[in-house]
């Protein structure tokens, strides 16, 4: 990753420095994450079940282990968006945007509302809040046919 005195850039230059930096983490690999896209919102992270991810591979239904970790990886890239965004607003020094780099989760809680069964999966990260240190998120978890998978919030400390 960029020097974080030199991550005074807009939102779109924000995501190539952060897409391979997410992309490039070797659990986020074995999740088979792909940085979609973020925003002032948060962000989203595609991925396809693979068998590693099943919990039963009789039914092709991913295991609620890899449901929970695409989850919290979400939440976190969430939180660096979020804490990245304030930040910029708050013209933070060179000093405090070194702490993008040591973004760590607090709590995490999921609800798991179906089977994860589909061909597709897009994990959204919702910012909720940005305070000083506490960063609080809500994620989603559908399939490609849209139907809700799972539902995690969380708080993040950065």
């Amino acid at each position: 990753m960029q020097s974080p005195a030199d991550l005074r850039v807009p939102l779109d230059q924000f995501f190539k420095h952060i897409k391979p930096m997410f992309e490039n983490i070797p659990f986020n690999q074995t999740l088979g994450l792909t940085l979609d896209s973020i925003s002032r919102e948060g962000v989203v992270f595609l991925f396809k079940p693979v068998a590693r991810l099943l919990g039963n591979p009789d039914f092709q239904v991913l295991h609620g282990g890899a449901i929970c970790a695409v989850i919290d990886s979400t939440g976190g890239a969430a939180s660096m968006v979020g804490a990245y965004l304030n930040f910029l607003e708050n013209n933070a020094s060179a000093e405090d945007f070194k702490r993008l780099e040591r973004i760590s989760t607090v709590n995490l809680h999921i609800d798991f509302l179906r089977p994860g069964v589909g061909t597709s999966f897009t994990c959204v990260g919702k910012l909720n809040r940005a305070g000083s240190k506490i960063i609080s998120i809500s994620m989603e978890v559908c399939n490609e046919k849209g139907a809700l998978i799972a539902l995690g919030g969380g708080s993040f400390i950065y």
